[in-house]
């Protein structure tokens, strides 16, 4: 708890426009940690790419804004440690989160 504790601190502070924001967090009382996130309405980035029939240098925009957003994190020092097309949204205006 002390460590999910941290990492939530950590999170609060960060802000970028390709990060997903932070909301809120705690721990429930049965003892389970959680973490309130804004919601995206978006989709998957390969399900964004693939109905829309993106090309190749639409399909490195979204790549670059994702290495921008992951980029910020890193210099921040959070690791995301699970990146794939599931966790990676593109929201209804074309940006990724």
């Amino acid at each position: 708890v002390a460590l999910f504790r941290t990492e939530r601190q950590i999170l609060a502070l960060l802000e970028h426009p390709s990060l997903t924001r932070l909301l809120d967090g705690g721990v429930t009382a049965a003892g389970e940690p959680y973490l309130v996130m804004e919601y995206v309405d978006g989709q998957p980035i390969d399900r964004h790419c693939d109905s829309r029939g993106l090309d190749v240098a639409a399909r490195l925009r979204l790549f670059a804004q994702l290495c921008d957003g992951v980029s910020f994190a890193h210099r921040n020092l959070v690791l995301h440690r699970d990146l794939k097309p599931s966790n990676i949204l593109v929201t209804t205006d074309g940006r990724v989160k």
